[in-house]
C-alpha cells in the first residue's frame, strides 16, 4: 500500500528530511520534499514498467488511508498530507 510505503520513507534516515519530511509528527502530518523522486521509488518498490510520476501516485494520495490537513494551522497547500484513521504505525 502507499500509504505503508509513505510510513516507511519517513521512518528511514536515508529518506526522512532528504524527500520526504513531517510538518506535525505528533497529527501525521507531512510534505514530499522532493515529489518526481518519491514517484520515481514508489514505481521502482511497484516494478512498474511505465513510469511512475508525481501525478499518478497522488491520486492515491487524495484518496483512502490519507485525510485532510487542516486549513487553519499553517501548513503548505501543495504537496502537503495527512495520515487518516485507517493508517497505522506511522507514530
Amino acid at each position: 500500500h502507499l500509504w505503508e510505503f509513505i510510513r516507511d520513507l519517513l521512518k528511514d534516515p536515508n529518506y526522512s528530511g532528504r524527500i520526504i519530511k513531517w510538518e506535525d509528527k505528533s497529527s501525521g502530518i507531512f510534505r514530499i520534499v522532493k515529489s518526481s523522486e518519491v514517484a520515481d521509488l514508489w514505481g521502482q518498490k511497484k516494478k512498474n514498467k511505465r513510469i511512475m510520476t508525481y501525478e499518478k501516485m497522488s491520486r492515491s494520495l487524495r484518496y483512502g488511508y490519507f485525510g485532510a490537513v487542516p486549513k487553519e494551522k499553517r501548513y503548505p497547500k501543495k504537496l502537503c498530507f495527512k495520515f487518516g484513521p485507517k493508517s497505522t504505525g506511522w507514530q
